[in-house]
């Protein structure tokens, strides 16, 4: 099989092998990657200007087969404004992206250039969209940015619910907002949580709030230490966590 996977700010997980060449992607719109140099910035949807017309501009979004796009809040479908900025239109979108087949939902969307079979939107995770594509099932999803105890349980829950789509090839892709056990050994636990605050000048806390929790283990409040919720969905299922940080795939 053949499986090209571009990732930004998320993490992609399959079942089973693909028996066909594909080209997936998942982006988080939030991101700069593609923006061009005004200095407005919209809060909502769109994110940085630019994303989106530089997505078609570049050639990047026709390529791939399957398109998972997180922080879509401002788009819709019915041409209502619903955050007081600019209005984005899922169907222009898809259309400037040469997208036929799309699917929106909040803050997540599914683009496809072959039909999709919605197959639920479940409560699990921020917001999910289940869908078949083409003999391969895909579920996008997105997760809180923010660290707390009861994350695990969330992932949890998901690597469960997943389990019922593994009767076809399995991809789960968006934005999870968790670190994974399988980069341990890359992250800096001092850089990323220091001793529970942000620390400009000595560089350390920089990420506290998201990927870290302090150890209650003990009478008194321990450090803080690296959090990872998402091992949790990989233990409660059996899905491959496929992108390494440093590049590459895990084998399938």
């Amino acid at each position: 099989m053949f499986l090209t996977i571009i990732m930004k700010f998320s993490l992609f997980l399959a079942a089973v092998p693909v028996a066909q060449s594909l080209q997936i992607m998942s982006y988080n719109i939030m991101d700069s990657g593609f923006a061009d140099d005004s200095s407005d910035y919209d809060p909502v949807g769109d994110r940085v200007p630019g994303n989106l017309t530089n997505f078609a501009k570049h050639g990047i979004s026709p390529f791939y087969d399957v398109l998972g796009i997180i922080e879509t809040s401002c788009w819709s479908e019915d041409g209502v404004d619903r955050y007081n900025n600019t209005h984005q239109n899922v169907s222009a979108i898809a259309t400037s992206w040469g997208y036929e087949h799309y699917h929106l939902r909040d803050n997540i969307a599914l683009f496809s250039h072959e039909p999709i079979n919605l197959l639920d939107k479940p409560s699990v995770g921020y917001n999910t969209i289940v869908a078949e594509i083409k003999g391969v099932n895909y579920i996008v999803s997105s997760f809180s940015s923010i660290s707390y105890e009861s994350k695990h349980e969330e992932f949890t829950s998901m690597g469960e619910y997943v389990m019922k789509y593994k009767d076809k090839p399995l991809i789960l892709m968006g934005d999870m907002n968790s670190i994974s056990p399988q980069d341990e050994h890359r992250y800096n636990e001092t850089l990323l949580c220091g001793n529970g605050t942000y620390d400009a000048e000595g560089q350390s806390g920089e990420y506290i709030g998201n990927f870290c929790l302090q150890d209650n283990s003990t009478v008194s409040p321990g450090p803080y230490k690296l959090d990872y919720p998402v091992g949790n969905l990989l233990e409660a299922s059996d899905l491959t966590d496929l992108c390494f940080l440093n590049g590459g795939l895990a084998p399938l």
